[in-house]
């Protein structure tokens, strides 16, 4: 079948996120800043970013997060559509928020509490930044 190729999946990624998604993977990209949003009020940070409070309602703030933090839960993917077989996928607690992203190690080398520091990884696919995490 001929025709033009289709268009980049990245294209209807960022066009379903909502404001705070599309800030959050801006700021990765062109800032190589790691950010979420704080409640101006009841101080809550929140992830995935949001543009008002999930508690109260009130308006976020946007907050910088350490690139260390430890690893809260993780697992191993044989297939996925976004991440290369066999990937190690984790939770990891950076300040007050718990981020997704894939670990640069052997699943057996990991601990629940391990210290990790960010790496911000480019993903050709999709066209985004995504976070990875290497043992430190």
């Amino acid at each position: 079948m001929n025709g033009p190729p289709p268009p980049a999946p990245a294209k209807y990624l960022v066009r379903d996120m909502d404001p705070a998604a599309r800030e959050f993977y801006r700021r990765l990209a062109e800032d190589g800043s790691l950010a979420t949003t704080r409640c101006e009020t009841c101080r809550r940070t929140s992830f995935p970013p949001r543009v008002r409070c999930p508690g109260c309602g009130a308006p976020q703030e946007w907050v910088e997060l350490p690139r260390r933090g430890r690893l809260h839960a993780f697992t191993t993917q044989e297939t996925a559509a976004r991440f290369r077989a066999p990937a190690v996928l984790a939770l990891t607690e950076l300040g007050e928020a718990v981020l997704p992203g894939i670990v640069n190690a052997p699943y057996e080398s990991l601990a629940i509490g391990q210290e990790v520091h960010v790496e911000l990884r480019r993903e050709p696919e999709t066209g985004l930044t995504l976070l990875g995490f290497e043992p430190a």
